[in-house]
């Protein structure tokens, strides 16, 4: 908007002094969370973990790539309490299939006052009032134990959330990442035969990106992936965007 009203426009331009918000570090967005934290805890009625802060942060970071943080990340934490609240809310099954048999007794004594057996349609009316008695009694008893739990949200609520807005499977999103990175040659190699120079440097150089020895400004790594046709460069590229984000097509060409 800015670009397209105000920038264009010499003497509105030099009317405003542009200020750049740039977008947070995740340790900076963890702080953000931990500020808002309350605010989120009170309004779902839920706890909400120093993991999940975390989890939220690096998760969006790594894994939505069409937005920016805290916002992302904020969504996550979010939602994440949205979903507990609403298991919370939802009738056990136990409670459901009491209303079944209660819908199926009001039926069947209906019905039987139709065919004036009043005999039959006495004794369902007594079975209903019973299973009426129980459903109130279970019910309560529901919502007692519910008022006094309090649900947590915590790193893997928020790994099941944002692997239901990405489909990648929550097992991977909770993996080890320090794992993961001591594996990454043999992962890489599974589908790149050769190259060992190219995968080792690949390597070395996201590693040494993952555990912060960069500057947070610039990109992990710039590679030029250089050869004829035919030796494993796009493969190369499409293998490491899958090991990265799982997702090979995670790359523009």
């Amino acid at each position: 908007e800015y670009r397209k009203y105000i920038e264009k426009d010499a003497a509105l331009e030099r009317r405003f002094q542009p200020i750049q918000v740039h977008e947070p570090s995740i340790a900076e967005t963890i702080e953000i969370l931990k500020g808002l934290r309350s605010r989120y805890e009170n309004h779902h009625h839920v706890t909400i973990t120093d993991g999940a802060l975390q989890a939220a942060a690096e998760l969006s970071s790594r894994y939505i790539q069409d937005r920016h943080l805290p916002d992302k990340a904020i969504d996550l934490i979010d939602e994440a309490g949205a979903r507990l609240r609403i298991r919370r809310l939802t009738a056990p099954p136990e409670l459901k299939e009491l209303d079944t048999k209660i819908a199926k007794l009001a039926e069947e004594k209906d019905q039987s006052i139709k065919d004036q057996d009043f005999e039959k349609a006495a004794e369902l009316r007594d079975k209903q009032e019973k299973l009426e008695a129980e459903r109130k009694q279970k019910e309560s008893s529901w919502r007692e134990g519910e008022s006094d739990v309090k649900m947590v949200v915590d790193e893997d609520v928020i790994a099941e959330v944002i692997s239901q807005t990405t489909g990648i499977p929550v097992f991977k999103l909770t993996q080890a990442e320090s794992k993961k990175l001591m594996t990454m040659e043999s992962e890489l190699h599974k589908r790149i035969i050769g190259q060992d120079e190219a995968v080792s440097a690949l390597s070395r150089s996201i590693r040494r990106a993952r555990v912060g020895l960069k500057d947070p400004k610039r990109p992990s790594g710039s590679f030029i992936f250089a050869g004829p046709t035919g030796v494993g460069k796009t493969e190369l590229a499409k293998t490491l965007a899958e090991f990265l984000f799982d997702d090979k097509d995670a790359l523009i060409r």
